[in-house]
């Protein structure tokens, strides 16, 4: 992004960004380039939320008993993420905000979390849909929630966490975007055929196999977005004291 940023704009190059940098922008303070100066917005591809895994076997059958037992006991249960400061462990930080359910953070390199899950070596690991099919399939891991605020698409047995804590809503993106400040009538075509394409049916249906849903925008509603994402992971990186740099 940094070296996107530096080379302007020349109508040449776009880029597929994924939610998670808005919060990178919230949470680290290095980051050599801005999101709302450096790139024009072309238009949201597709939407995803995270999900909450468990062991086949835990004994948190719904995300209610892990929070009562969060609040009364802070720390002692354990999730894993990719990393620190991701959307992935933010996800987790805003659902702490909400409830008072106080958890320990993991990160890995990598998707071992799920392997740590199913052995019973840590108590949750959150990931997508298409990450934890695989274990879920052999039967060693199962979804506790998602993080949409409503049951998601085909997974519809599996809980919203706002069912739980009203109010709660994670779902990323992909956008696509072009570095510099993109001539209004590019930046339209762009737009125009991107929609196009989203709305074949084959594209469709490989997005969706993949646990997301294509979601378009126009391009000042994808730059609202941004705004929005921006604001919403400070306010979560203050209250759970993560800066990165």
């Amino acid at each position: 992004m940094a070296q996107l940023a530096r080379q302007g704009g020349d109508a040449q190059t776009v880029y597929q960004m994924t939610g998670g940098l808005t919060v990178i922008s919230a949470v680290d303070k290095s980051i050599q380039f801005d999101l709302l100066r450096d790139f024009t917005y072309i238009s949201m591809l597709t939407q995803y939320p995270f999900v909450f895994w468990v062991a086949a076997q835990s004994p948190f059958r719904t995300l209610g008993d892990m929070i009562d037992v969060a609040r009364k006991n802070p720390g002692k249960i354990s999730y894993g993420t990719s990393g620190v400061g991701n959307t992935l462990h933010m996800s987790v930080e805003l659902m702490s905000s909400m409830t008072d359910a106080r958890m320990t953070h993991i990160p890995y390199k990598g998707p071992t979390a799920y392997t740590d899950v199913a052995a019973g070596v840590l108590d949750m690991a959150v990931g997508t849909f298409a990450v934890g099919r695989g274990l879920y399939k052999e039967g060693r891991i199962r979804p506790l929630c998602v993080t949409s605020p409503k049951r998601w698409m085909e997974w519809s047995e599996v809980p919203a966490i706002a069912e739980t804590v009203p109010g709660y809503e994670v779902v990323t993106w992909a956008a696509l975007c072009s570095p510099g400040r993109l001539a209004a009538e590019v930046r339209d075509r762009l737009h125009q055929l991107t929609r196009e394409i989203l709305a074949k049916p084959d594209v469709v249906a490989k997005v969706e196999s993949s646990g997301a849903m294509v979601s378009t925008s126009s391009p000042e509603e994808m730059r609202q977005r941004v705004i929005h994402d921006i604001a919403k992971w400070r306010k979560v990186a203050d209250y759970a004291k993560i800066e990165l740099s």
